[in-house]
């Protein structure tokens, strides 16, 4: 081979024409370009359900709990007219009417009431009032300031007596009594003047009190400070005036 030979007359030469076309068309489908790998589809995730609210629980109710002693009133409108009568009179007549009912107690002019003066005249005059329970208390409550009979032994002169300045408060407390020997008589239903627990929580709201049958029965304890299984007047007395029960 000549040194003055082109390189087309090399490749000529060295190959021959059909083959440099099968060369050709191998090379046009080597350039045919390939398809992309089909992707297979990404399944979607199933989505996910908002949860649900739930109804809100309807809370369990809660035990009742005990009421607490209910400071109440006692009413006793079977003492109201004559109160009202007897308040009328004396704010209406003033001092003259006063004098004038004292003078119906005091009827042997001492110039002061013993109990058997009062008792006398309440027993004539006012027998809705005529009730010795209520009457000795009021006395006393009036002369010593509390239901003491050792005191009441003690006193003497004026002490021992009503005097005339004294006088409005002891009507005002012969109906206070009444009244309270009124509502302990109702719960005392088996009339022996003294009132067992079941008695009394039977009638507890006649005392002025809204309480369960348990707090009730707690209430009789603490009421029966002598621990005797009952309720004495005086023991009610107490609690009454105690537990600031308004009695009308």
């Amino acid at each position: 081979m000549g040194c003055g030979a082109s390189k087309s007359d090399i490749l000529e030469n060295e190959v021959p024409a059909d083959k440099v076309e099968k060369m050709a068309v191998a090379d046009q489908k080597e350039e045919t370009p390939k398809e992309a790998p089909k992707e297979t589809p990404v399944e979607e995730a199933p989505k996910e359900e908002a949860p649900k609210e739930e109804a809100p629980k309807e809370e369990e109710p809660k035990p009742e709990e005990p009421k607490p002693a209910t400071k109440g009133v006692i009413s006793t409108e079977e003492f109201d007219k004559l109160e009202d009568e007897i308040r009328s009179l004396i704010n209406e007549g003033g001092r003259e009417k006063a004098l004038e009912l004292w003078n119906q107690f005091d009827y042997n002019g001492s110039g002061q009431l013993s109990l058997a003066e009062i008792d006398k005249q309440i027993t004539e005059q006012y027998p809705l009032l005529n009730n010795t329970d209520a009457l000795i208390r009021a006395f006393y409550f009036t002369t010593v300031g509390r239901m003491d009979t050792e005191a009441y032994k003690k006193a003497n002169g004026e002490d021992a007596y009503v005097q005339l300045n004294e006088f409005m408060k002891l009507l005002r407390n012969i109906f206070y009594f009444n009244k309270l020997w009124s509502v302990f008589d109702d719960i005392d239903t088996d009339d022996d003047r003294r009132v067992t627990e079941d008695e009394f929580v039977a009638g507890v709201d006649k005392a002025g009190l809204d309480l369960s049958s348990e707090d009730a029965r707690a209430k009789f304890k603490e009421i029966d400070t002598n621990n005797g299984g009952v309720i004495l007047f005086d023991e009610f007395v107490q609690f009454v005036a105690e537990a600031k029960i308004q009695v009308d």
